[in-house]
């Protein structure tokens, strides 16, 4: 049986007839927040023709209520420009895994999919070379000529 949080994270990321790029992060992972002023300069690009979607891992570590989680999570987003609505993943990292089929249980991880919900492009890993972001934006590219 599937956990209400964990269906929040099926939910958003479920194909809504435009390409979609969903990225895994945490507030604790420095790579994680390095790369999200690109991802949002990306995602401000793109934006009205491609989806994007955050999974915070916060909740794999730590104990904190629910509620303060959400304000690290959303102050971080700020700090980065980060407008793309991001949702928790819930404590059970080998559920989220199973469920969206990563690669890893490590973040940071980006998938770009086509509207049909087709897996184009993933990296596990921050997307920081200039040959990752030339990839990572030809994948979209791609996708939205998939639209």
């Amino acid at each position: 049986m599937i956990s209400p949080e964990l269906q929040r994270v099926l939910d958003a990321v479920k194909p809504r007839g435009k390409p979609l790029v969903v990225n895994h992060w945490a507030t604790w992972c420095e790579p994680c927040v390095d790369e999200l002023p690109y991802l949002a300069e990306v995602a401000k690009r793109f934006e009205g023709k491609v989806d994007f979607v955050g999974i915070s891992w916060d909740r794999y570590i730590g104990s904190a209520p629910i509620e303060q989680t959400t304000a690290a999570v959303d102050a971080v987003r700020a700090k980065a420009g980060v407008r793309f609505p991001t949702v928790l993943a819930p404590k059970d990292p080998e559920a989220v895994a199973r469920e969206l089929k990563l690669e890893a249980e490590y973040i940071p991880q980006t998938y770009v999919f086509a509207p049909s919900g087709e897996k184009l492009w993933s990296l596990a890993g921050e997307i920081y070379e200039d040959a990752q972001r030339a990839a990572f934006e030809k994948a979209i590219e791609s996708a939205l000529a998939r639209h």
